[in-house]
This record gives structure tokens, sequence and C-alpha cells, in this order.
């Protein structure tokens, strides 16, 4: 079975990225194929999907551009896939107006959406996808709830998970790069994993971490990932002034996060906006690692407070460095939450389970 992937993708890698990524290798395995059209390489996504399939560059601008979607339908008469998976709504139009008659849609809900105008266009468009994946109850319910007029036997929940190879140790040299100094070897690490985006909550975290110092708290926080140089710069400024020099490492892009979840203790995702379902929290919980997290999103559908994780509001340093604390002045407990978000990964959020269930929704969509 082949796969078309369509990805308006950023010029940094993303969930969105890793998630198809991540798929086509996991379906690898069992025979398909996969192709990705993208319409921006950047300085990695090109290169990095260029492991799990073939690549086309392709404008992908406007919905109803017709020069996107005649190059589209050039890539799709030449590949002839089974399937169009799309990746955000805008490719849905460019998938429909360019596909064959007989070639189902894909679409996976990646967020937890907006209105977007005219509305019945949206409500259209969404309708002519033969599933939806949505990446957690949320996605779903906020979906239904702005177009009612859908099908909610045709969305399915299916939650994110995170590839076992991708997380095993990088390389030496790699590595070496997030392994903890030796004089620091004894202090609690707190790691975050994603873009470095106003949304993320990086600076909210900052200001935890501030504050935490403050209290004479002794830990590392070490932030891997890449986005806009400008607000990354000011970021770092941030921690300078802030006197966290010593204590706040910026990883930069890691394209293995293997040795990342090695070296740290306490995974955080401070996230300020709903996010539907984070990859960067399914790694920490595949690594065995507590986890504090925002309530305002897909996390607080996995992950239960105070079990395997704790959870605190978006935007509150305060409760984010209350949380923190709990877990670096108690050992046994990050190292229960831990043990406990890893069995939960294991039993109902695994990489195969992942792969299974969307598998299942292609083969339910081939057509008879």
């Amino acid at each position: 079975m082949v796969i078309l992937h369509i990805i308006t993708s950023s010029r940094n890698w993303a969930g969105m990225e890793q998630y198809a990524f991540d798929l086509a290798k996991g379906l690898q395995a069992r025979g398909y194929r996969s192709v990705f059209v993208v319409n921006n390489d950047g300085d990695v996504v090109h290169p990095r999907l260029e492991a799990a399939g073939k690549v086309y560059l392709c404008p992908l601008k406007s919905k109803f551009d017709p020069k996107s979607i005649r190059a589209l339908r050039k890539i799709i008469r030449r590949e002839q896939p089974d399937i169009i998976h799309t990746h955000q709504p805008k490719n849905i139009f460019q998938a429909w107006f360019a596909k064959e008659k007989k070639m189902p849609i894909i679409h996976t809900l990646h967020f937890v959406i907006g209105p977007s105008s005219p509305r019945g266009l949206y409500q259209w468009i969404f309708g002519r996808a033969a599933r939806i994946v949505a990446v957690s109850a949320l996605a779903k319910q906020r979906i239904l709830e702005l177009y009612p007029g859908l099908d909610a036997d045709r969305i399915i929940p299916i939650f994110n998970s995170a590839d076992p190879d991708r997380l095993q140790c990088a390389p030496a040299a790699e590595a070496e790069t997030s392994a903890r100094p030796e004089h620091e070897v004894s202090v609690p690490v707190i790691g975050y994993a994603g873009r470095l985006t106003p949304e993320k909550g990086i600076e909210v975290l900052l200001e935890a971490a501030r504050l935490l110092k403050r209290d004479g708290k002794r830990f590392l926080l070490k932030i891997a990932g890449t986005g806009n140089e400008t607000y990354v710069n000011a970021l770092k400024a941030k921690a300078e002034s802030d006197g966290l020099a010593d204590t706040v490492v910026f990883e930069g892009f890691l394209p293995r996060i293997g040795g990342f979840l090695d070296g740290i203790d306490i995974g955080v995702l401070p996230t300020i906006v709903p996010e539907a379902c984070s990859i960067t929290v399914l790694e920490f919980m595949s690594a065995g690692k507590a986890i504090v997290a925002t309530d305002n999103g897909g996390p607080a559908e996995y992950l239960e407070h105070g079990i395997d994780g704790l959870l605190v509001p978006p935007s509150d340093p305060l409760r984010l460095r209350d949380a923190l604390a709990r877990l670096l002045d108690d050992a046994p407990l990050r190292e229960t939450a831990g043990r406990n978000a890893r069995t939960k990964f294991d039993n109902e959020l695994s990489f195969g389970q992942f792969i299974e269930r969307t598998r299942q929704v292609y083969l339910d969509c081939m057509p008879s």
C-alpha cells in the first residue's frame, strides 16, 4: 500500500513532521511505502523525511491555488497512492481537487482547532475526508463543536506515540552533548524538548526556574529545540539576565532524543495554549520520566495528577515552580511517577498500538 502525506511544513522539525515520519517508519516495517509532499524543506525537514520515503517539494500555497493543485495532481498521477493523508485543513482542499476519484483522504487533526471562515466551506471539506484521525478526545470534541454537521463516527481518536527506535541513545559524539557534566551528576535535571515558540511557554518555564533558584533549589534545566533566531536569542538573554547562565542549557536541535532523555530526571511541558496530544510528553513517558505538564490540553487525558505526573494551570510560573520543586525535593516520588508513566505508555500508548490503529483506519477506507 502506498500512502501519500501532504504536509504544509514549517521551517523547523515539529510535531506534525515527527508524526508523519514515525508513522511512515512504523508502516515501512509492515510493507507500506510512504511518499511525502512538502512545501518547504527548511534546514532539516526534507533530508529527515527522506529516511522514511520519497519527498517532493511542491508550492502548497492557498487552498484553491491552481499551481499548487496542478503540481500535486502530477505527483499523485505518478505515485498512484492508495491513501492520501493530509495534515493541515488547507491540504484537504488541495488533495480533493488534485486526487483521482476513488482515492480516499485521511486527515489528522494535530491541533485543537479554532473556527475557520467561511465555516460552511470548512465543514464541507472536512466532510470530504473518508476519516479524520483526532489525536485526542479534546481534538474530536472541538471539531464537532465547531462543525456539528460532521459524522462523529468518522472521527477516530488515536493518541500519538513515540517510536522506540528513535528514542535510543544517540551516537557517542551526539550523546556527549547531552551527557551531564561530572560535577553535576548529583543535581536533578529538568528537561524540555520541542519547538521554541511563545505558545510553548518557555518564558513561563524560565520564570519558574528563576523562582526555584531564588528558593535555593539545585537543578539543571536543559532546553532542546529550535525556533525563530530572534526569539531564541531573547530567551537566552532572559536566562542570562535572570542569573540562570549556570543553570539553563540550550541544547539546540537534537536529531535523536535518546541521549537527552537519558540525561534528565524530570520532563516538563509548560505550553500556554491547549495542545492536542504532546509527542514530547509521550517521549517522557516512554523513557520513564516524572512529568510536569499544563492541564489545558490532551496530556490531561493520559496523565493522572499525582500518579504518573503533575498537572498545573497554564501561564502560572508559581504553580509550575511548586510542582517542579515537589519533584526536585522527593526522589522516591520522581521514581514512582516515572515508573507509572512508563507502565501506562507500554499498556495504553505504545508505538505498536498507534501504528496498528492507524493502519486499521487506512484499511477501513480502502475502496471495495
